[in-house]
């Protein structure tokens, strides 16, 4: 998942954070057209999950974000990730310059069910500090 050179100590801790979530990862394809939501299906294990999202694009980490609220109109790491499938609008990509430029990344999901929301924002924080994606600044 990372492809530049990091401090051993700054990996080491990377690997303990990463520790406490359970990690999987997908391909995932934009398409500027209209979303065919039945590709989405994947994305149901993750309604009413929180977590921290990373995503690569060619072996570089370029955005990196989280879903730490889960409620009635939150329904997690689901809507979130889902969000980039279809807020295609030129507000969003232009707030969102990564998706205008990409047609496929590799998406690291680490999920969690009892980590607390200050928590997952912190972690979500420290991998932005240490990986340093470029769409997150």
């Amino acid at each position: 998942m990372i492809n530049k050179l990091i401090d051993s100590q700054v990996l080491k801790r990377i690997d303990e954070v990463a520790k406490r979530y359970d990690i999987s990862s997908f391909k995932y394809i934009f398409n500027s057209k209209k979303t065919d939501y039945k590709n989405l299906v994947h994305l149901d294990k993750y309604r009413n999950k929180k977590g921290i999202y990373i995503f690569e694009v060619d072996k570089e980490v370029v955005y990196i974000g989280c879903a730490h609220s889960v409620n009635k109109v939150r329904q997690g790491l689901r809507d979130r990730l889902k969000q980039y499938y279809s807020n295609r609008s030129a507000t969003f990509i232009k707030k969102h310059k990564l998706f205008a430029s990409i047609s496929e990344a590799l998406v690291y999901v680490l999920v969690t069910d009892n980590i607390e929301k200050k928590q997952i924002m912190f972690d979500e924080s420290f991998f932005i500090g240490a990986l340093e994606p470029k769409y997150n600044y």
